[in-house]
């Protein structure tokens, strides 16, 4: 599981719809990001400027790391490619990898409309 926080890091919310969805949590990586929820929009927002680079070089070595670990565990790596195949679409450890390596702050902040 990977979000952004405003205050400090709370998961619970998001565990309680994955656990409902039958979703496993395999892991958890946060950091700040901009926030102008509730009383927040009235001082402009806190966490300016977050997701940062090297919060995106963070997140980068904690999902590198995850794909090392399934690459690790046999039972992990056979449903990887059982659903790869399922979805008709195969990319590879490696590939994931390059692709995530690639991505940049800038990139968070244009998909996200931060």
């Amino acid at each position: 599981m990977i979000c952004t926080y405003g205050g400090s890091a709370n998961y619970k919310s998001i565990e309680q719809i994955l656990d409902k969805k039958r979703s496993k949590v395999i892991g958890k990586f946060g950091c700040k990001g901009y926030d102008t929820f509730g009383p927040f929009k009235l001082v402009g927002g806190i966490a300016k400027g977050h997701p940062d680079e090297e919060d995106i070089k963070n997140a980068k070595k904690y999902m590198t790391s995850g794909i090392e670990s399934i690459q690790d565990e046999q039972d992990s790596e056979i449903t990887y490619y059982l659903g790869q195949e399922l979805s008709q679409k195969l990319t590879t450890f490696k590939e994931y990898a390059q692709k995530i390596e690639e991505v940049t702050a800038e990139d968070v902040k244009e998909k996200y409309a931060i």
